[in-house]
């Protein structure tokens, strides 16, 4: 955590502690500028779907590249090391 003081400039003009003082704002106004300058008039779903898709694409293409060491893991584990081999000598 930072530790936040009042500079010397400050003290010595009179200030005893930092304040962040309450603003008053109008929230139709606020929420009109987020949702044009910030948002540029997208919804919340159409922020994250982008990326949604993309996860999920990385996902199904890692699952596809993984399958196949799976199943001769599961083959090991359940026939022991001697059946992966036999069946890769058939493969060739």
């Amino acid at each position: 955590m930072v530790p936040l003081a009042l500079s010397s400039e400050a003290m010595k003009r009179g200030a005893v502690r930092l304040d962040y003082p309450a603003i008053q704002v109008n929230h139709a106004n606020l929420s009109r500028f987020f949702e044009e300058w910030v948002y540029e008039g997208r919804t919340l779903g159409d922020i994250f779907r982008p990326g949604f898709y993309l996860g999920m694409g990385v996902m199904l293409i890692g699952l596809c590249l993984t399958w196949p060491q799976d199943l001769k893991a599961q083959e090991v584990l359940a026939h022991g090391p001697q059946s992966a081999r036999a069946g890769d000598a058939d493969a060739l």
